[in-house]
């Protein structure tokens, strides 16, 4: 019984005793006494465990402490155990760096049997002071307990029709209006569509190419609980399948002067996104966002003249993440320019930009999305890939425990490859195959498994460059299903 540091297998033979690695501490008791065993070696710990006792574990994940104990009484080491005062806890290797994940588990001899009691209802002995169940239902209510009020996907079958209706509901099927609408065609190579509230209209940008958007026939507004779509084959082909992303805003916007540029913006109620406009200057200055805490992920684009969307996110893995853009409409890898976020990173209030047309050309407009983590809805981070189809475990960092994710969108950094999509809605079920392509004209890929959505996050399940090349860095933005405190809960 004891503790291991993820990912690795267990037991990985059959007579191995709980404890044999170097990633594992456990104990067991043996020759009429307890011994606590880490990478083979044992130490003496405890007393001898008998048929019917009660064998107590408590760990202190903020400095990776273990207390073992036996019915109500926690051993010694050096004095009795006190888990609640942090003292005399066990010997263990479990270091924590940020980096690592733990499990508890138990191994037993042939023939014998034993309870794992994770429901404290179940307890013979009260926890210590400060702990508490390792269950879901003990984490704190995160910012955002119902996110498909926040975020819907929404698949449809095109028809050719004009102005047909599309809905958002939340988990209680009560449909709510979108502020933004990412649509794309799963069958046919088209370009895909962003709408929103604030540009309004039928003012559609194409995140797979430079050009200024289109005007007509692809998203043609918002409407009560909804949105409409025109007849172009991007967004409504008949008999093709497509798909939406939806997120919630804040209404038509609203003049921010936040900044040295004056934008007008709309942001929605829980503060970790916004949809915001302005007018270039051709001289570097500061945007007001509206959210209530430093963006992580922000995309802008030109509306007046051709020019790439720019993206800044503050996880790409570096000490200076303010110095590097990606652009959503190509493959490109980081590249290093100054002039694009002003080499300084976003505050509370507003973010930075330069002189570079992308971003701010004198008397041009142009639009951004931001977004902040937001504990149960947004989910922004990084990870390194080691090239196996048992691939790198990423818990969402939205600032919280995690959730589910509904949506995931992320992209290789280091060298040029794709901006890969996937959510639950076209796979509600492990594992994810279906695929989307943000910068590409290209229509849905599948493969036998590209990425599991877990209860608090993701797995990759490629081995390939676009999603987990050995030591190569990846960028991902995630909206959620559902949070983790809740997970199973619906």
């Amino acid at each position: 019984f004891g503790l291991q540091e993820l990912p690795y297998g267990f037991p990985g033979t059959s007579d191995s005793f709980f404890g044999d690695a170097a990633t594992q501490d456990g104990w067991y008791a043996v020759s009429s006494a307890g011994v606590l065993r880490n990478n083979s070696s044992t130490t003496a710990y405890g007393i001898d465990a008998a048929s019917g006792d009660v064998l107590m574990l408590a760990f202190d994940l903020d400095n990776a402490k273990a207390w073992w104990g036996l019915n109500g009484t926690w051993f010694t080491n050096g004095g009795v155990g006190d888990p609640a005062a942090g003292t005399n806890a066990a010997p263990t290797s479990i270091t924590l760096d940020g980096t690592k994940q733990i499990m508890v588990a138990a191994s037993v001899q042939p023939g014998d049997e034993f309870d794992l009691r994770t429901n404290s209802d179940d307890w013979s002995y009260s926890a210590p002071t400060g702990f508490s169940a390792l269950s879901t239902s003990n984490l704190t209510a995160p910012t955002i307990t119902d996110p498909r009020a926040h975020f819907a996907t929404v698949p449809y079958g095109g028809t050719g029709g004009d102005r047909k209706v599309r809905r958002c509901y939340d988990s209680l099927g009560t449909a709510w209006t979108p502020g933004f609408v990412w649509t794309m065609n799963r069958d046919t190579g088209e370009h895909g569509a962003i709408w929103d509230e604030v540009r309004g209209g039928e003012n559609c940008l194409r995140p797979t190419d430079t050009t200024t958007g289109v005007t007509s026939n692809y998203i043609t507004g918002q409407i009560e609980g909804g949105f409409t779509v025109g007849t172009d084959s991007a967004v409504n082909n008949s008999g093709d399948k497509q798909i939406a992303w939806c997120l919630k805003a804040g209404g038509s916007g609203s003049s921010n002067t936040d900044g040295s540029i004056t934008s007008t913006v709309s942001a929605a109620s829980h503060g970790g996104f916004s949809i915001g406009t302005y007018t270039g200057t051709g001289s570097a200055a500061t945007i007001g966002h509206g959210l209530s805490s430093a963006p992580d992920w922000i995309m802008v684009k030109n509306t007046s003249n051709a020019a790439n969307w720019a993206v800044y996110t503050s996880e790409n893995g570096t000490s200076d993440p303010e110095t590097d853009w990606y652009k959503l409409n190509t493959t490109a890898a980081t590249e290093d320019a100054a002039t694009i976020w002003n080499d300084t990173a976003p505050t509370s209030s507003v973010f930075s930009i330069g002189t570079e047309a992308n971003v701010n050309t004198n008397t041009d407009g142009y639009v951004f999305y931001a977004f902040a983590k937001t504990p149960g809805l947004i989910g922004i981070g990084s990870y390194t890939g080691n090239a196996s189809t048992d691939g790198p475990y990423i818990v969402v960092d939205d600032g919280d425990a995690g959730f589910r994710p509904a949506f995931l969108m992320g992209k290789r950094t280091d060298i040029a490859d794709a901006w890969w999509m996937h959510d639950a809605s076209r796979d509600p079920n492990n594992p994810i195959t279906q695929r989307l392509d943000a910068n590409a004209k290209n229509a849905e890929s599948s493969s036998a498994a590209y990425v599991d959505f877990t209860a608090n996050g993701f797995k990759m399940k490629q081995s390939g460059t676009t999603y987990n090349a050995s030591g190569g860095t990846y960028i991902y933005i995630a909206f959620a299903d559902q949070p983790f405190k809740y997970a199973g809960a619906r």
